[in-house]
């Protein structure tokens, strides 16, 4: 912290182990937290104060599930997880903090959300461009692949490819084949090259199995009573 110039916004995140209490100290601190302190909250709270620092998880009137960031299934919960600010980001900036009890993370600590205006320049909005793309991802399916198949097969029996013509040639009259069937059988559409591409290719059924199955063990453990 006192190498960062003071003038520029300063957001430190993450599990300090830190249990400060819910005594209102004016520009750090809030009541809405847990009435519990030890010595890493005294810690913390005193580089709070020192560097004029602003623990917002405290600002918000949150019910208990949204505002304990760490349960585990012995029954234990505490604020310990927290966002701070300092003074250069305003208390106006910041909108919310709460811990979402509903994200699965396969571990006793919450996700913690803090919604933060920040002042960014504006981006401009790129001029739609548009080109034609085959639709591959109807391949996915054993009746499209089929007909494909199918459509390529019949037409270069249809094409008679010669020697003398060339490798070029020769090509050039195969790739038309492969375009053709391909038009007829999967088609094509349009798509916008400068829209923001929102899609997780990566999220597929498998990987979406796996997560359901992560989840029931998580949940099967947090419930599980200790021996």
């Amino acid at each position: 912290m006192d190498n960062i110039n003071t003038k520029d916004e300063i957001i430190v995140l993450g599990d300090l182990n830190a249990r400060i209490g819910n005594d209102v100290i004016p520009g750090v601190k809030q009541k809405y937290n847990e009435a519990i302190i030890n010595e890493n909250g005294e810690a913390l709270i005193d580089f709070c104060v020192r560097n004029e620092v602003r623990i917002n998880n405290t600002y918000f009137p949150h019910k208990d599930q949204h505002k304990y960031t760490f349960n585990n299934n012995r029954g234990q919960r505490s604020m310990i997880d927290f966002i701070l600010t300092n003074r250069v980001i305003t208390q106006a900036q910041v909108v919310d903090v709460r811990a979402l009890t509903s994200a699965n993370l396969g571990t006793d600590h919450n996700l913690v959300l803090g919604k933060i205006l920040l002042k960014c320049p504006q981006q401009k909005r790129k001029h739609p461009q548009f080109i034609e793309k085959y639709n591959l991802e109807s391949l996915t399916t054993e009746s499209t692949k089929l007909l494909y198949k199918s459509r390529v097969t019949n037409k270069l029996k249809e094409i008679d490819l010669k020697p003398e013509w060339g490798v070029e040639e020769n090509w050039q009259s195969t790739a038309k084949c492969i375009k053709e069937a391909a038009e007829e059988a999967i088609g094509k559409r349009k798509i916008n090259v400068n829209a923001t591409n929102h899609t997780k290719p990566w999220f597929c059924q498998e990987v979406k199995e796996l997560s359901e199955s992560k989840r029931k063990c998580y949940l099967t453990y947090k419930s599980a009573p200790l021996e």
